[in-house]
């Protein structure tokens, strides 16, 4: 790890890898995160405020711990002896929290492709669908042609919001496909 991002782990991460006073016996429950990991969770602290980027950070390595669904709520009863403060904030950091899908995006698209061969091509499937509705009071709505209703001599049109997913597919070594 370079000299440039020492001060930054050395501020975001610690809070999260030791918690002091939850004593279960005789040992005090603590999360460390690998070494490994620690250059890609850092990455991601650009997306984020401080105090967001260690409930993140929680939540995510909550959401690896979890058998089964991964809810938020699911997450917090995983880890309820490790994450400090109400429930609610971890709730509302999805919903209310500061932070910036597209430098995520980002962060996320260039770890993908750099773990990706230069001689591999990228295949970068894109899909649009819109979803419905209707009524007086929905932000950010617009008129949209659906595809999947229309017909060569009939246009459809929904009133709703136009989602559009995009994805990077890549193709396993222990596989045949993508």
């Amino acid at each position: 790890m370079d000299g440039r991002n020492t001060g930054a782990i050395d501020r975001l991460l610690p809070t999260l890898i030791t918690v002091k006073g939850n004593i279960v016996g005789k040992e005090s429950i603590m999360l460390s995160v690998p070494s490994a990991a620690q250059s890609l969770f850092m990455s991601f602290s650009i997306a984020f405020t401080p105090p967001t980027f260690q409930r993140i950070l929680r939540v995510a390595i909550g959401a690896i711990l979890t058998m089964g669904r991964r809810t938020v709520t699911a997450i917090l009863w995983t880890t309820r002896g490790l994450i400090t403060g109400h429930p609610s904030t971890y709730h509302r950091i999805f919903s209310r929290a500061v932070w910036s899908l597209w430098p995520l995006g980002k962060v996320l698209a260039g770890a993908i492709l750099h773990q990706i061969s230069l001689d591999e091509p990228v295949l970068v499937p894109m899909d649009d669908t819109t979803a419905e509705h209707r009524g007086k009071c929905v932000y950010g709505k617009g008129c949209h042609h659906d595809g999947v209703r229309s017909a060569h001599n009939h246009m459809v049109f929904r009133w709703g919001h136009r989602w559009v997913a995009l994805a990077i597919s890549v193709k396993f070594p222990f596989t045949l496909w993508r």
